[in-house]
């Protein structure tokens, strides 16, 4: 029975038995051979149909019944045709990798007669996917599930990192924004918007972080200023006091700090200023305010002066004095300087 060309053959090298089903007429022991023949260029000849392998067994359908199964691994060359066709010893063995025919004979030792024989079934089993062929692709394949699963993790991963580096830098340039808006607040707030010198708050501040630095108050207030509000109006009297300040802040130096204490009070501290010193700069000041020419309305602005020294006591001991000093400023006259 012919199953295909030849050279084309069929592989049965991954089945593991066939099931013959057979039905025999004739008298007397009955032997027959099954050869699967293959074909295989080391050994098969054009034109030769005998040279393609005979793989055989050799069975007896009396020991069996009507259904035989026989393992693959028992057919075996025919020793007639390994010595005939003197087969090398490498291709001695069984071979059913391109089988492309089945056929039966007759056994040696069966009596002349008449004999039927029907095959009626036969069929090879085994794995048709070998594990190896099996498993290799499954494996294969989940090892490339969990890579792409571990590369899609890893995108993802880095995916949130920078998202999440992103709002972290978002949050600090937010926070840092915000730290210069409160930082610029608070120090917007610690200065008077009409005159640009330190306000009470920010007088107190400042004060707080003085500690025992050796210093002396200057105490200014505006002479007669109630008349100038009163008789001129406020807009006139806010341009007073803006002049009043940008003139103090010309004469004084880097250690002199200007807070508008209150109204047209104002506190000078100087800083590491002795008594003295302190008493000279308020009357160069004095004298400037007198001798200021751009004065709005050419009003004749004039201011009374208060100095004292710290001398180891309290800041708002000191303060108190030179508070005391401009109150005998002002009851000697106004327009002079007192030193407490």
């Amino acid at each position: 029975m012919t199953l295909t060309e030849p050279e084309r053959g069929i592989d049965l090298s991954r089945f593991d038995w066939v099931r013959i089903r057979l039905r025999v007429e004739g008298e007397g022991p009955q032997i027959w051979r099954l050869y699967l023949r293959n074909y295989h260029p080391a050994y098969s000849r054009a034109g030769d149909a005998s040279s393609h392998k005979f793989n055989e067994v050799i069975f007896r359908p009396d020991d069996y019944g009507r259904v035989q199964d026989v393992p693959l691994k028992v057919f075996t060359p025919a020793t007639w045709w390994v010595q005939q066709y003197k087969i090398p010893l490498a291709q001695q063995g069984p071979d059913l990798r391109h089988v492309y025919a089945v056929e039966l004979a007759s056994g040696i030792g069966m009596q002349p007669g008449h004999y039927r024989l029907v095959l009626e079934q036969m069929e090879f089993h085994g794995r048709w996917v070998q594990p190896g062929s099996f498993y290799r692709p499954l494996l294969l394949s989940w090892l490339g599930y969990c890579l792409l699963l571990f590369l899609v993790q890893h995108l993802l991963m880095r995916d949130r990192l920078r998202k999440a580096r992103a709002a972290r830098l978002a949050a600090e340039a937010l926070s840092q924004s915000l730290s210069e808006k409160t930082r610029r607040t608070e120090e917007e707030a610690r200065y008077d918007p009409l005159t640009g010198a330190l306000n009470r708050l920010g007088g107190n501040k400042l004060l707080a972080e003085l500690g025992e630095m050796p210093l002396s108050f200057i105490y200014i207030d505006i002479d007669h200023f109630k008349r100038v509000n009163d008789g001129h109006g406020h807009p006139v009297g806010d341009e007073v006091l803006k002049h009043m300040v940008s003139e103090v802040l010309r004469h004084c130096d880097s250690l002199c700090r200007l807070v508008r204490w209150g109204g047209e009070e104002f506190v000078l501290v100087c800083l590491h200023y002795e008594q003295a010193r302190a008493e000279g700069l308020a009357e160069r000041l004095r004298v400037a305010l007198v001798a200021y020419p751009h004065w709005p309305l050419a009003l004749p602005i004039t201011a009374s002066f208060g100095v004292a020294e710290r001398r180891g006591d309290p800041l708002e001991q000191a303060l108190k004095r030179a508070d005391e000093a401009l109150y005998q400023a002002k009851k000697r006259g106004r327009n002079r300087v007192e030193v407490a």
